[in-house]
């Protein structure tokens, strides 16, 4: 499933599934989220979008789990777009 997936369509496929899929494809775009985290969140044509489609509670998530992330930076800006969405 990996290799199928895109920046663009993770988060919503994500939040899609939360609500409808089953738990295994809930789990496998968590994992695929969590290893891609500091690309999603760091990446400019996608960084925005990404952070504002999650909830508080979705980033807390995330945050509370092992993310695949070189700096703690890349955690800090994720969480000041989040809260400038608002």
């Amino acid at each position: 499933m990996d290799t199928q997936l895109r920046k663009r369509t993770c988060v919503p496929l994500y939040l899609s599934a939360l609500l409808t899929g089953p738990y295994s494809l809930q789990r496998s775009l968590e994992t695929y989220i969590l290893e891609n985290f500091e690309s999603l969140a760091g990446s400019k044509p996608y960084a925005k979008e990404f952070v504002r489609a999650l909830t508080k509670a979705h980033l807390v998530n995330f945050l509370s789990k092992k993310l695949h992330v070189t700096s703690e930076g890349v955690l800090f800006t994720a969480v000041l777009r989040r809260n400038r969405a608002e």
